[in-house]
């Protein structure tokens, strides 16, 4: 009997240690235009930011070239896993729109580099390059993609 407690009061331990455990943020990218953002982890969604080639406004910083940038609109923080897929352009319930400042996110151009960010509270956020390409969205290798490699 004492070891069927031990072994349960073990098994309870390791569980809770692996649930209270931070777990960075995965962003997967799919589809293609507009792409749509996956994101796996254990932290709160505070921001997510797409950035493209073009400065669309005249501020300091690397907003300037920020296509679509929401964040978070209210106390209540959704967890990353529960808000993906998030669809490029569609703002998902609690959350604002930031960038741009109205109207419907700046449209994706084919072969074009572009950056999305995401930062969350709770765990690391994440960080990518992707590119469009024949209607499908790829991770880009910033480098060779600035080299024509």
């Amino acid at each position: 009997m004492y070891t069927k407690v031990r072994s349960l009061s073990s098994l309870l331990l390791a569980v809770l240690i692996t649930v209270s455990c931070e777990i960075d943020t995965k962003l997967r990218i799919e589809g293609g235009n507009p792409p749509r953002f996956n994101m796996s982890g254990s932290g709160a969604l505070g921001r997510l930011v797409v950035r493209g080639p073009k400065t669309l406004r005249h501020i300091d910083g690397p907003d300037s070239s920020a296509y679509w940038y929401i964040e978070i609109e209210n106390a209540k923080v959704a967890g990353v896993w529960r808000l993906s897929p998030i669809t490029y352009g569609s703002v998902p319930e609690g959350y604002a729109q930031k960038y741009p400042e109205h109207g419907a996110a700046t449209p994706l151009s084919e072969n074009e580099i572009y950056y999305v960010q995401v930062d969350t509270s709770n765990a690391n956020g994440t960080s990518k390059h992707f590119v469009i390409r024949n209607g499908k969205v790829e991770f880009a290798d910033y480098e060779s993609e600035l080299s024509g490699k």
